[in-house]
């Protein structure tokens, strides 16, 4: 057959097919070996990586990758969890390193220093159950409450500081013028002290020089009174001798004379009646007498009355007193101030005195008084008695004179001053005279003795 193969031919075919069967079937084998044994070593290295990974990142992150199957897409979603994981515990912690667990943790601890310090107006309301969000929230409203607070507090404090700086300015205003003052004060004080310095020396050069004068003023005055002493006592002496003499001339005078008459006796124109009563009313105080204007008899005079047989005593005292009421030219109307006794009544004819009023017309009783007299009867001499004396006999109608003269009707003496003799100077010059030779005497004295 000419188209059938030959056998030689076939054989080495078919063991060429065999043997590229073999061959092919081997390299299969060995492709199948290769791709399995990269696989291994792949899913070996994506193992690694995975492990790095979760050490390096933590466990949750590993968990993330776990949860997305591997792959592109797998892989492309487990890194896009990864990235916000760590873009959330960033924002939390503010380090994206840190664990999930940690980051929870510190923000736990933080908030939990806040409600612990309380420093917030509300610590209730900082939980860890609020939530970041709301806690930051809360915070940030907190915070711009204190901030108002604060900017209030600080428009306070600067109002405070301007008011305090104008205060300051005013008080170193008031300084620098109380200085002033004081500066002038000083030199015033200074001017006051240097003018009592120069007083005091004054005053202790015055004093001293009044206390020498005082000393021989005391000096001079001992002296006076030493030598007014021995004047008064010289005085007396003679006065007393003198009054003897007078005495025994006037016993020799009336030896020689014989009796006197009535009129020379002592006191005797005292003891002699002025008027008489004229008319009494029975059963009234009134009666009239025989004076009148033209004898100088004036409202409100007083008389004492006297019976009419019987002489006036020598103290003058009356069984009645009168005072005048009504005044005609010749008689007069008088009331009875003090009655008499009801076994001596005042019957007409009887006499009345005054020794103040004269039944001469023109003519005035004279009198002169000396001495200390008691006007308010405490048993004490009344220091201006005298001078009551003088005008009580002034308005009755009489007449005082300073000295005793042969004119003078009357002399009034009381009781006598401490340290004066009433009696020893009258008739006498006045002691102004005679006492003016000591200070010249002891004037001279002093002289001799400086």
């Amino acid at each position: 057959m000419a188209g059938a193969p030959s056998r030689g031919g076939s054989q080495a075919t078919t063991i060429g097919m065999v043997v590229s069967i073999i061959v092919a079937v081997i390299l299969a084998g060995v492709l199948i070996w290769l791709y399995t044994m990269q696989e291994e070593l792949r899913q070996s290295a994506t193992d690694a990586i995975t492990a790095r990974n979760r050490v390096a990142m933590g466990p949750e992150e590993g968990t993330l990758r776990t949860m997305f199957p591997s792959g592109p897409s797998g892989g492309t979603l487990a890194a896009a969890a990864i990235s916000g994981s760590k873009s959330v515990i960033g924002e939390l912690s503010g380090d994206n390193t840190m664990t999930a667990d940690a980051a929870v943790s510190a923000f736990q601890s933080a908030v939990a220093g806040i409600r612990d310090e309380a420093k917030v107006p509300d610590p209730t309301a900082y939980s860890n159950g609020a939530g970041a969000v709301a806690i930051v929230n809360r915070l940030h409203a907190d915070y711009n409450e204190k901030l108002s607070q604060l900017k209030e507090t600080q428009a306070a404090l600067e109002k405070a500081n301007q008011d305090l700086d104008l205060a300051r300015k005013a008080h170193d205003e008031l300084v620098a013028k109380v200085d002033e003052f004081m500066k002038k004060v000083d030199a015033q004080v200074a001017e006051v002290q240097t003018a009592k310095a120069n007083f005091e020396s004054e005053k202790n050069t015055e004093v001293a020089a009044t206390a020498m004068k005082i000393a021989e003023m005391r000096e001079n005055l001992n002296d006076f009174r030493e030598a007014t002493d021995k004047m008064k006592s010289e005085f007396q002496t003679a006065y007393a001798d003198s009054r003897s003499l007078i005495n025994e001339q006037q016993a020799l005078i009336k030896e020689f004379k014989g009796p006197e008459p009535a009129e020379a006796r002592d006191l005797a124109s005292a003891r002699k009646a002025i008027g008489q009563v004229l008319r009494t009313l029975p059963g009234n105080s009134l009666l009239y007498i025989d004076l009148g204007r033209e004898d100088g008899v004036s409202l409100g005079m007083s008389f004492a009355v006297y019976s009419a047989n019987e002489a006036i005593p020598a103290n003058g005292r009356g069984k009645a007193s009168i005072e005048v009421v009504s005044v005609d030219r010749g008689t007069s109307e008088c009331r009875i101030v003090s009655p008499p006794s009801p076994d001596n009544p005042i019957l007409e004819g009887d006499g009345i005195n005054n020794i103040l009023l004269a039944r001469t017309k023109g003519k005035k009783h004279t009198f002169c008084v000396v001495g200390e007299f008691d006007v308010d009867w405490d048993g004490t001499p009344d220091p201006r008695g005298r001078e009551a004396i003088i005008r009580l006999i002034e308005r009755e109608g009489g007449r005082v004179v300073d000295e005793v003269t042969p004119l003078t009707d009357f002399l009034v003496v009381g009781a006598e001053p401490r340290g004066q003799d009433v009696l020893a100077g009258l008739g006498q010059p006045p002691i102004g005279a005679a006492g003016a030779a000591i200070p010249a005497m002891a004037k001279s004295k002093d002289k001799r003795q400086r």
